[in-house]
């Protein structure tokens, strides 16, 4: 037996109730449906992060790790000189610029819970002072992000030759 399609459920729906269903003109509303939707949530930026997150689960389940390979991703990014502090100052650019998304798939990545990338957290000035003084960042408050306030700190001028 073959399966009935929601067009052909909504006609004999309609049928029993003694009603009529013009089946191209239900199609063509139930396409304009689906394509209202689809366009909502690329709009809200949903669509983009579904196909993000799909594209990393394609990623990691094509590349195994190399034999031996003992550290998790958080490990090894944890053992880089400055490594906490490199990941802090990226965990607080995400949460300043609004990339929630991005935070909470990182999250697992780097070993840290949901909790410890929820931009409240991450942006409360106790949290952000830490990391200034971590980083060498002179303890003077402010709201953008402390990767870019380090980048602007530490740079010099290009010599001109």
């Amino acid at each position: 037996s073959t399966m009935a399609t929601s067009v052909d459920q909504a006609a004999a729906a309609a049928a029993a109730q003694g009603m009529y269903i013009d089946k191209q003109q239900y199609e063509a509303m139930e396409q304009k449906l689906y394509k209202a939707v689809e366009c909502k949530l690329e709009q809200s930026g949903v669509m983009a992060a579904l196909k993000a997150q799909l594209r990393a689960d394609i990623f990691a389940a094509m590349v195994e790790p190399s034999p031996g390979e003992q550290a998790s991703t958080a490990e090894r990014c944890r053992k880089l000189p400055h490594g906490n502090e490199a990941l802090g100052l990226v965990v607080d650019y995400l949460a300043s610029v609004g990339l929630t998304r991005v935070l909470c798939v990182l999250a697992p990545d780097i070993g840290l819970s949901d909790e410890r990338v929820h931009p409240d957290q991450v942006l409360a000035p106790a949290t952000r002072s830490k990391l200034r003084d971590n980083v060498g960042l002179p303890a003077v408050p402010s709201k953008i992000p402390l990767l870019c306030e380090l980048l602007e700190h530490g740079a010099q001028p290009v010599p001109k030759l």
